[in-house]
Protein backbone atom coordinates (compact mmCIF):
# COMPACT_ATOMS: atom_id res chain seq x y z
CA UNK A 1 0.00 0.00 0.00
CA UNK A 2 1.27 3.45 -0.95
CA UNK A 3 1.87 5.55 2.20
CA UNK A 4 1.51 8.75 0.17
CA UNK A 5 -1.82 10.47 -0.50
CA UNK A 6 -3.04 10.16 -4.07
CA UNK A 7 -3.95 13.83 -4.57
CA UNK A 8 -1.77 16.52 -3.04
CA UNK A 9 -1.98 20.28 -2.91
CA UNK A 10 1.68 21.04 -2.27
CA UNK A 11 2.23 24.54 -0.95
CA UNK A 12 4.07 26.35 1.82
CA UNK A 13 0.96 27.90 3.49
CA UNK A 14 3.03 30.39 5.49
CA UNK A 15 0.38 30.91 6.79
CA UNK A 16 -2.78 29.33 5.41
CA UNK A 17 -5.59 31.59 4.18
CA UNK A 18 -8.96 31.40 2.44
CA UNK A 19 -7.51 31.13 -1.07
CA UNK A 20 -5.57 28.00 -0.08
CA UNK A 21 -8.77 26.46 1.27
CA UNK A 22 -10.73 27.47 -1.83
CA UNK A 23 -8.13 25.94 -4.16
CA UNK A 24 -8.19 22.67 -2.23
CA UNK A 25 -12.01 22.53 -2.23
CA UNK A 26 -12.17 23.33 -5.98
CA UNK A 27 -9.65 20.56 -6.65
CA UNK A 28 -11.76 18.09 -4.64
CA UNK A 29 -14.86 19.13 -6.56
CA UNK A 30 -13.04 18.76 -9.89
CA UNK A 31 -11.54 15.35 -9.05
CA UNK A 32 -14.47 14.03 -7.04
CA UNK A 33 -11.85 12.79 -4.56
CA UNK A 34 -10.15 13.88 -1.35
CA UNK A 35 -7.12 16.19 -1.69
CA UNK A 36 -4.44 16.30 1.00
CA UNK A 37 -2.81 19.60 1.87
CA UNK A 38 0.95 19.00 1.75
CA UNK A 39 2.70 21.68 3.78
CA UNK A 40 6.21 22.08 2.41
CA UNK A 41 9.35 23.75 3.61
CA UNK A 42 10.03 25.47 0.33
CA UNK A 43 13.75 26.10 -0.21
CA UNK A 44 12.88 28.43 -3.08
CA UNK A 45 11.21 30.87 -0.69
CA UNK A 46 13.06 32.94 1.87
CA UNK A 47 11.81 34.63 5.03
CA UNK A 48 9.43 31.91 6.11
CA UNK A 49 7.53 33.19 9.16
CA UNK A 50 6.17 29.99 10.72
CA UNK A 51 7.83 26.63 11.26
CA UNK A 52 6.37 23.58 9.52
CA UNK A 53 4.88 22.46 12.85
CA UNK A 54 3.23 25.85 13.39
CA UNK A 55 1.87 25.87 9.84
CA UNK A 56 0.41 22.42 10.39
CA UNK A 57 -1.35 23.61 13.56
CA UNK A 58 -2.68 26.65 11.70
CA UNK A 59 -3.93 24.44 8.85
CA UNK A 60 -5.87 22.38 11.43
CA UNK A 61 -8.00 25.48 12.02
CA UNK A 62 -9.26 24.93 8.44
CA UNK A 63 -9.00 21.19 7.83
CA UNK A 64 -9.13 17.87 9.72
CA UNK A 65 -5.78 16.31 10.68
CA UNK A 66 -6.18 13.40 8.27
CA UNK A 67 -6.23 15.84 5.36
CA UNK A 68 -2.87 17.43 6.20
CA UNK A 69 0.66 16.12 5.60
CA UNK A 70 4.05 17.79 5.93
CA UNK A 71 7.33 17.57 4.04
CA UNK A 72 10.34 19.19 5.67
CA UNK A 73 13.06 18.68 3.09
CA UNK A 74 13.87 18.25 -0.57
CA UNK A 75 13.75 14.44 -0.56
CA UNK A 76 10.42 14.27 1.28
CA UNK A 77 8.81 16.78 -1.08
CA UNK A 78 10.18 14.98 -4.14
CA UNK A 79 8.85 11.63 -2.82
CA UNK A 80 5.35 13.11 -2.45
CA UNK A 81 5.52 14.56 -5.98
CA UNK A 82 6.70 11.28 -7.50
CA UNK A 83 4.08 9.18 -5.69
CA UNK A 84 1.08 11.45 -6.22
CA UNK A 85 -1.62 10.64 -8.74
CA UNK A 86 -2.52 14.36 -8.97
CA UNK A 87 -0.54 17.45 -7.95
CA UNK A 88 -2.68 20.53 -7.42
CA UNK A 89 -1.46 24.08 -7.97
CA UNK A 90 -3.51 27.24 -7.56
CA UNK A 91 -3.03 29.64 -10.48
CA UNK A 92 -3.70 33.35 -9.96
CA UNK A 93 -1.54 34.74 -12.75
CA UNK A 94 1.29 33.98 -15.20
CA UNK A 95 3.85 34.20 -12.37
CA UNK A 96 2.18 31.20 -10.70
CA UNK A 97 2.49 29.24 -13.96
CA UNK A 98 6.19 30.13 -14.20
CA UNK A 99 6.69 29.15 -10.57
CA UNK A 100 5.03 25.77 -11.22
CA UNK A 101 7.62 25.14 -13.99
CA UNK A 102 10.40 26.25 -11.65
CA UNK A 103 9.23 23.78 -8.98
CA UNK A 104 9.25 20.86 -11.44
CA UNK A 105 12.82 21.68 -12.49
CA UNK A 106 14.02 22.25 -8.93
CA UNK A 107 12.70 18.87 -7.73
CA UNK A 108 14.08 17.17 -10.85
CA UNK A 109 10.90 15.30 -11.56
CA UNK A 110 10.26 13.97 -15.04
CA UNK A 111 8.68 16.94 -16.81
CA UNK A 112 6.26 14.87 -18.86
CA UNK A 113 5.07 12.80 -15.88
CA UNK A 114 4.80 15.93 -13.71
CA UNK A 115 2.59 17.77 -16.19
CA UNK A 116 0.40 14.69 -16.68
CA UNK A 117 -0.22 14.69 -12.91
CA UNK A 118 -0.66 18.45 -12.64
CA UNK A 119 -4.11 19.90 -11.99
CA UNK A 120 -3.98 23.67 -12.23
CA UNK A 121 -6.88 25.33 -10.45
CA UNK A 122 -7.70 28.81 -11.70
CA UNK A 123 -8.19 30.95 -8.64
CA UNK A 124 -11.53 32.83 -8.73
CA UNK A 125 -11.37 36.61 -8.96
CA UNK A 126 -12.31 37.22 -5.30
CA UNK A 127 -9.24 35.18 -4.20
CA UNK A 128 -6.67 36.36 -6.78
CA UNK A 129 -5.07 39.02 -4.58
CA UNK A 130 -4.83 36.71 -1.58
CA UNK A 131 -1.37 35.43 -0.77
CA UNK A 132 0.57 34.67 2.38
CA UNK A 133 2.99 37.47 1.47
CA UNK A 134 0.14 39.96 1.09
CA UNK A 135 -1.36 38.80 4.37
CA UNK A 136 1.92 39.32 6.24
CA UNK A 137 2.36 42.74 4.60
CA UNK A 138 -1.13 43.83 5.69
CA UNK A 139 -0.53 42.74 9.28
CA UNK A 140 2.90 44.37 9.41
CA UNK A 141 1.29 47.63 8.20
CA UNK A 142 -1.50 47.40 10.78
CA UNK A 143 -4.26 46.91 8.19
CA UNK A 144 -6.07 44.25 10.21
CA UNK A 145 -9.50 44.75 8.63
CA UNK A 146 -8.12 43.95 5.17
CA UNK A 147 -6.17 41.02 6.61
CA UNK A 148 -9.42 39.60 8.03
CA UNK A 149 -10.69 39.31 4.43
CA UNK A 150 -7.83 36.88 3.77
CA UNK A 151 -7.70 34.65 6.85
CA UNK A 152 -9.09 33.89 10.29
CA UNK A 153 -8.68 36.52 13.04
CA UNK A 154 -6.80 33.97 15.16
CA UNK A 155 -4.15 33.66 12.48
CA UNK A 156 -3.79 37.43 12.26
CA UNK A 157 -3.03 37.43 16.00
CA UNK A 158 -0.35 34.79 15.45
CA UNK A 159 1.19 36.83 12.62
CA UNK A 160 1.19 39.92 14.83
CA UNK A 161 2.99 37.99 17.56
CA UNK A 162 5.60 36.72 15.10
CA UNK A 163 6.07 40.00 13.21
CA UNK A 164 6.44 42.19 16.25
CA UNK A 165 8.53 39.72 18.27
CA UNK A 166 11.13 38.38 15.85
CA UNK A 167 12.38 34.82 16.35
CA UNK A 168 9.40 34.06 18.60
CA UNK A 169 8.56 30.38 18.87
CA UNK A 170 4.88 30.07 19.63
CA UNK A 171 4.01 27.92 22.64
CA UNK A 172 2.32 24.68 21.62
CA UNK A 173 -0.74 25.36 23.79
CA UNK A 174 -1.53 28.59 21.93
CA UNK A 175 -3.31 26.54 19.26
CA UNK A 176 -5.48 24.83 21.90
CA UNK A 177 -6.70 28.22 23.07
CA UNK A 178 -7.45 29.27 19.48
CA UNK A 179 -9.18 26.08 18.36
Amino acid sequence: MNPYPENIYATSVDPMHYSHLNTLKLAEKTLGEKVTLLICKNDLKTNQLFSIEEREKIAKLFLPSDQIATAQNYNEIKAYLLNAKKIIRGIRNSEDIQYTHKLAKYYQVDQHAYYEKLLQILVPLQYKKMSSSELKRLVENGDFLEAEKITLPEIIELIKAKCFCSNLVLPSNIFQTLG
